[in-house]
C-alpha cells in the first residue's frame, strides 16, 4: 500500500491510474470473492516448482493485477504481461511501470494464430491467466494452447484460474453450483459495496486521459464481448494434451470456480 506521506512524490497521471487499478480490483472482488485465493494458490505452484528466478507470461493481463502479485511474492521473477484491450494496458503501464525492467507489456490479441511469433514472445517457465479465457471460441483454444506448449520450457506449467462448468453428465451438481455461485456473488456485491462492471467501464469512459484508448478499443470491439465459451475443465485437458501437455487436473475450486494446472 501507499501511503498519504508517499503519495507526495508519485506524480499525477501514476496516481490517477493507481486509483483506477484500485477501483479494478474492487469492481472484480465483488464478481470473485474468492479471487485473492486463486491468485495465491498459483503462487504456491511457482513457489513449489521454481527455486530461483524463474520467467512467467501474463495471459489477458488486464491492468496487471496477477503479475503485480507474482512480481510482489517472487523478487528474481519477469514477468510478459499480454492483452489487447488498450485501456486496461495504459492503466497498468500507467500504474505498474516495468517494476525496474521486470514486467514487460505486450499489446496482442491471443486470439490470433501468429501472436506469439509476430511479437518475438521468449520462452517462458509459466504461463498464468485468470477470468479471461472463457471469451475465446473453442476453435480458438485449440490454436492457443499448442501456442503456450511452444512457448512453455519443458518441466514448466500452465494455469488458468476460471469459471468452468460441470459436465452434461452432472446436471444436479451443475445447477446448485450456478445458484451457490449467484448467491454468493450477490452477497459479496453488497458486502463490498463494489462497482458493476458497467459502472466502473462508465466512469472511466468519462476520463479524458483515456478518449484515444477508448476510440481503439471501439475500433477493437466494434460489440460486447461474444457469448462466452463456458467449457468444462474435461474439455480444456483435452485441447492442452492434445497441444503437448503431459499432466492436467484442477487443483483449486470452490465449486464452478477452478484453477486448472498443466505440466509441460
Amino acid at each position: 500500500m501507499i501511503s498519504k506521506r508517499q503519495a507526495i512524490y508519485i506524480p499525477m497521471k501514476r496516481r490517477a491510474a493507481l486509483n483506477w487499478l484500485r477501483r479494478w480490483d474492487h469492481q472484480q472482488e465483488g464478481y470473485m470473492p474468492f479471487r485473492e485465493d486463486r491468485f495465491r494458490v498459483m503462487g504456491d505452484v511457482l513457489e513449489t516448482l521454481f527455486k530461483g528466478p524463474f520467467a512467467a507470461m501474463d495471459l489477458a493481463c488486464g491492468p496487471g493485477s496477477l503479475s503485480v502479485r507474482m512480481l510482489e511474492r517472487f523478487p528474481r521473477a519477469r514477468i510478459v504481461a499480454v492483452d489487447h484491450d488498450p485501456v486496461l494496458l495504459k492503466i497498468g503501464q500507467t500504474a505498474l511501470g516495468d517494476q525496474g525492467g521486470r514486467l514487460r507489456w505486450v499489446d496482442a490479441d491471443i486470439g490470433s494464430p501468429s501472436w506469439a511469433r509476430d511479437l518475438s514472445i521468449p520462452r517462458v517457465d509459466a504461463v498464468l491467466s485468470t477470468t479471461a479465457l472463457h471469451w475465446l471460441r473453442p476453435r480458438e483454444l485449440r490454436t492457443l494452447y499448442p501456442v503456450l506448449g511452444a512457448t512453455i520450457r519443458k518441466g514448466g506449467v500452465f494455469m488458468n484460474g476460471d469459471h468452468m462448468p460441470f459436465g452434461r453428465d452432472s446436471p444436479k451438481v451443475s445447477r446448485l453450483a450456478t445458484s451457490w455461485v449467484h448467491a454468493n456473488t450477490r452477497n459479496a456485491f453488497i458486502r463490498s459495496k463494489a462497482e458493476s462492471w458497467e459502472e466502473w467501464w462508465g466512469a472511466i469512459r468519462k476520463d479524458p486521459e483515456f478518449s484515444a484508448e477508448f476510440a481503439e478499443r471501439l475500433g477493437r470491439y466494434p460489440a460486447h464481448h461474444s457469448d462466452e465459451a463456458r467449457l468444462s475443465p474435461e474439455t480444456h485437458a483435452r485441447f492442452l494434451k492434445a497441444a503437448g501437455f503431459k499432466e492436467v487436473a484442477v487443483i483449486w475450486q470452490r465449486m464452478d470456480n477452478r484453477v486448472l494446472m498443466a505440466l509441460r
